[in-house]
């Protein structure tokens, strides 16, 4: 069946960071200051399961990556912006094996 919850979760991750570009410049017309350009790939395993239960600590795996891009925007403001995407090794969690999963985010710079 569908896991619906779990009380317990462990996962691990292991990530490369590429730097593409150091851009430090302004973008023309825009109150925008274009900073870093990096690809990130990366790996998860990890599984959740509640107390009693089997434990398979491999049981969800994806492979994905993505492009960072790090801006500033006047007033010490940085913001970063992530476009990516990551490919199900294992069905679980709504996904089944091969399926692709795409993401957008962006917020402060860390």
């Amino acid at each position: 069946g569908v896991q619906r919850g779990f009380t317990r979760a462990a996962i691990g991750v292991l990530e490369l960071r590429i730097p593409v570009a150091l851009v430090a410049e302004g973008v023309p017309r825009l109150p925008l200051f274009l900073d870093r350009i990096s690809l990130n790939l990366f790996g998860e395993v990890g599984n959740g399961w509640n107390e009693g239960d089997a434990v398979r600590m491999t049981a969800l795996r994806d492979v994905g990556g993505e492009v960072a891009v790090d801006l500033g925007m006047g007033a010490g403001f940085a913001l970063k912006i992530r476009v990516g995407g990551a490919v199900a090794l294992a069905d679980g969690l709504g996904a089944t094996r091969g399926s692709a999963r795409y993401s957008v985010t962006f917020g402060r710079a860390f």
